[in-house]
């Protein structure tokens, strides 16, 4: 159990958007984790702020780029 802990928080951190689709999935099916309220609240905080952080870098991103095109 820890050790899939350990890989999940790792994905987390590497992947925030994959692995918020991951625990919405496993929340929806309820098959692992069910006892646990820690990765459901991890859970909530990773079906937020995915999509905003992205939205942050694409932007950062395009205005860079914009940026040094011109």
């Amino acid at each position: 159990m820890r050790s899939i802990s350990a890989i999940a928080c790792t994905l987390m951190v590497l992947f925030p958007f994959h692995t918020s689709l991951f625990w919405l999935y496993i929340s929806i099916t309820n098959k692992f984790f069910h006892s646990s309220h820690f990765f459901l609240l991890i859970t909530k905080i990773y079906y937020i702020f995915p999509l905003s952080l992205s939205h942050i870098f694409l932007s950062s991103h395009f205005f860079l780029y914009n940026q040094i095109k011109h």
